[in-house]
């Protein structure tokens, strides 16, 4: 993390989190944690933020939206969408990483977890509330509560927003 702050590919973080689990049984083994001031650039440690603070997941959670795909009938298999820059009207494009260099084209869900596609997760989501994308389109957010509960059960199933029963 250190060297990360020094060659400023960690200016924005707000610190690093680690939980090292025995893959056995889930029991805890360690716990660590560094908290960085963005304002002074101070490091503290802060093993406790581990489970106390709150965390943005990222990419971690594109898997579990496959699979909520699959089990709402919206993927098929290795289901093909075309990756390309999502635009919903008035809002900046979501692009996957590569569509900037590459424009658009054909990927499968194998290769959107290969390439971690931002562009297939969108129109998964989408498909479970009931959308098929089109650029420029108007989100309807009327099936939005029913497709964020659908997208959280199958988070729980990867213990995803799930608690954790950890008695510290």
């Amino acid at each position: 993390f250190n060297s990360e702050l020094e060659n400023g590919g960690a200016k924005y973080s707000e610190g690093v989190y680690a939980v090292a689990l025995n893959p056995k049984t889930g029991a805890v083994l360690s716990m660590s944690g560094i908290k960085h001031d963005l304002k002074t650039g101070e490091l503290t440690p802060d093993s406790l933020g581990t489970v106390t603070n709150v965390f943005v997941p990222g990419s971690v959670v594109k898997a579990a939206t496959i699979s909520s795909g699959w089990e709402n009938g919206v993927l098929s298999g290795n289901q093909t969408l075309t990756d390309q820059p999502i635009v919903f009207q008035g809002s900046a494009p979501i692009n996957s990483w590569y569509t900037q260099a590459y424009g658009s084209f054909p990927i499968t869900a194998v290769e959107a977890l290969e390439y971690s596609s931002n562009a297939y997760m969108v129109q998964t989501a989408l498909g479970i509330m009931g959308q098929t994308y089109q650029p420029n389109m108007f989100v309807l957010t009327n099936n939005l509560e029913s497709a964020m509960g659908k997208l959280r059960s199958t988070f729980a199933e990867y213990g995803l927003g799930a608690s954790t029963g950890i008695d510290l």
